[in-house]
């Protein structure tokens, strides 16, 4: 996770919509993905 995503996150600017990232065989990561907010 980035600084910016961080701080975007905190202000609710963006919201996490998955935290489990599959990466071929390798599913054991998190990774966060990210989607702007619909409200402001």
């Amino acid at each position: 996770m980035s600084n910016q995503d961080a701080v975007a996150y905190a202000r609710g600017e963006v919201t996490v919509v998955s935290l489990r990232g599959c990466d071929g065989d390798d599913c054991d990561g998190w990774v966060p993905m990210f989607t702007e907010a619909a409200a402001r």
